[in-house]
């Protein structure tokens, strides 16, 4: 199923926007590849919230220009809350709308996708609900590791881990709330199964989930670390905290290299 909530509280521009959806959706096959659609309108922004609190939905849609009436909060500030609300909330796309298009480039602050200038022809919101489809493909292409340590076994969704490296024969599986596992193994055995799950080897101890990569050049990658978390690679002597200093670099190595800037223009092509 793909779960859609629209965040709209003019009728007319909501009943324009679900006829674009489903219009798209038609085009694009999207029933095969996700099943049935489901749209959910919100007029208030608070309702979205309260409602995301215990549904989920895989891509939002929100007006920014929403009344400061009942809940007094506009759709931006309603984004940033929903961002807050939960760490799985951190990568559900959302596509804004907007009359203003100076309020648009507020956008980024909430990660948003783009956003979309009323009246906004099909073309343009097709478009961008490519790239949303993009995202929501990316999300689901996550999967479980069992990760056994000294203390127990431990379930971790991919999407969950930054980067994993060998350390003195262990295996460390840094996990982007700033938890590290330990366990043993050979990291080829994580490659092979995070291999469909957008990581990439970029030397012979690092295995980075590629979400995280803020940059790179010639020789390195920068990950972009969740704040206030704390870690330690083999790349650095220190350890580092995220609050500080949230970038940290992986060395890519010579064989490497090809590889792994093909995987990431790859994969950072279809954001």
């Amino acid at each position: 199923m793909l779960r859609i909530a629209l965040v709209e509280d003019t009728l007319s521009e909501a009943q324009y926007a679900i006829h674009a959806i489903n219009r798209f959706c038609e085009q694009e096959n999207i029933h095969e590849r996700f099943g049935e659609l489901a749209i959910e309108r919100f007029e208030y922004a608070q309702k979205f919230l309260d409602a995301s609190r215990s549904q989920d939905f895989d891509l939002i849609i929100m007006d920014i220009d929403m009344p400061y009436g009942q809940d007094s909060i506009n759709g931006m500030n309603a984004a940033a809350q929903f961002r807050e609300q939960s760490d799985s909330h951190a990568d559900i796309p959302i596509l804004f709308t907007t009359k203003v298009s100076q309020l648009a480039a507020q956008g980024y602050q909430v990660n948003a996708i783009g956003y979309v200038v009323k009246p906004y022809d099909y073309a343009t919101f097709a478009m961008f609900m490519k790239r949303a489809i993009a995202n929501i493909d990316f999300n689901l292409r996550g999967i479980t590791l069992t990760v056994a340590t000294r203390d127990g076994v431990s379930f971790v969704p991919s999407s969950d881990i930054i980067f994993i490296q060998v350390r003195d024969h262990l295996i460390d599986v840094h996990l982007r709330d700033g938890q590290l596992l330990t366990t043993w193994g050979k990291l080829r055995t994580f490659c092979e199964q995070l291999k469909d799950s957008y990581f990439v080897q970029c030397n012979r101890d690092s295995l980075v989930n590629m979400r995280y990569v803020a940059g790179f050049n010639d020789s390195e990658l920068f990950i972009r670390l969740p704040q206030d978390a704390f870690y330690k690679t083999t790349d650095e002597v220190q350890e580092k905290n995220a609050s500080e200093n949230d970038i940290m670099s992986f060395k890519v190595s010579r064989r490497k290299k090809s590889e792994v800037y093909d995987a990431l223009f790859a994969v950072k092509s279809r954001r």
